[in-house]
């Protein structure tokens, strides 16, 4: 469904669904069951405890955002959200009337959704240069909303492609602001070699997915990070195999070995012998 409000100060188009998408009977897990925008012509103003996850994208103008009373100044390229139960203030300011979409999440993965993004109830502003990316994206809705009872789909999928752009959006400004993320990764390989740590917890660490996290490492040291964590745990057990009496055992244990069997399929599979072998080899070289 679709209406156009016209006030004094802004015109708003407004599109709305006018029920709950469901399949089978059960509710999609992420939909967007409203959607408009607000062309400002001076001294726009709304103030709201939002029962929705309420995202606005901010295309032009100026203004001030307040939530539970803390301001923040936002601009073109910014996006703020309005969390459920808090209480809301936004305007623009004068001189610099704003443009901005806005459109509301429902569903049990919502919450999810914008915290992967990056919203959080003390940081609801985030900015992006990907409004030609979001804007497509609204155009097909324009053209599809007046037919959501027929194609009830357009919601959900709407929904997604708008979590993605902005999940993408935030990951790049994580790896822009963040330390370097190879120097990152293996400096958590060099000390933490020697417990079973894995990669997925390591990228979960510095907020990157696995993908980023293989592409990252590999252009800077031409080698994937498990390799490069392998290599150091061979070192470190050939050092221990020809300068200590220790088992082999507490050997693979203290490498960060998954089990001596493994210690020991492996390390033959590497150097052509197994460790027991290779340790004698190196005492009688020294005799």
């Amino acid at each position: 469904m679709a209406h156009l409000s016209k006030n004094p100060p802004y015109t708003a188009p407004v599109y709305s669904l006018l029920s709950t998408p469901v399949m089978e009977g059960v509710p999609f897990e992420i939909y967007v069951a409203c959607w408009g925008k607000i062309i400002s012509h001076r001294g726009h103003h709304h103030k709201k405890i939002s029962s929705q996850y309420s995202v606005h994208i901010i295309e032009k103008g100026e203004g001030v955002f307040e939530q539970n009373g803390v301001p923040y100044p936002v601009k073109a390229g910014d996006l703020f959200l309005l969390f459920p139960g808090q209480h809301a203030f936004y305007y623009d300011l004068p001189g610099k009337p704003w443009h901005y979409t806005w459109f509301t999440l429902e569903g049990n993965a919502v919450a999810r959704a914008v915290q992967k993004i990056g919203f959080r109830l003390d940081q609801p502003i985030i900015k992006t240069d990907y409004l030609e990316e979001l804007q497509k994206i609204f155009i097909k809705m324009e053209a599809e909303y007046p037919h959501s009872l027929d194609y009830p789909f357009c919601s959900t999928s709407a929904a997604w492609q708008l979590i993605e752009i902005l999940e993408m959006h935030a990951e790049r400004n994580r790896q822009k602001n963040s330390p370097d993320i190879a120097e990152s990764i293996r400096f958590a390989l060099d000390h933490e070699f020697d417990h079973p740590i894995t990669l997925k917890e390591i990228a979960h660490r510095l907020e990157i997915s696995r993908s980023t996290l293989f592409r990252q490492f590999r252009e800077r040291y031409h080698q994937s990070p498990k390799q490069y964590l392998e290599t150091i745990r061979f070192n470190k057990a050939q050092q221990m195999l020809k300068t200590t009496n220790t088992p082999i055992k507490e050997i693979a244990s203290s490498c960060g070995f998954q089990g001596d069997h493994y210690f020991n399929r492996t390390f033959r599979k590497r150097f052509g012998m197994p460790p027991g072998q290779w340790r004698k080899n190196k005492i009688s070289k020294k005799k």
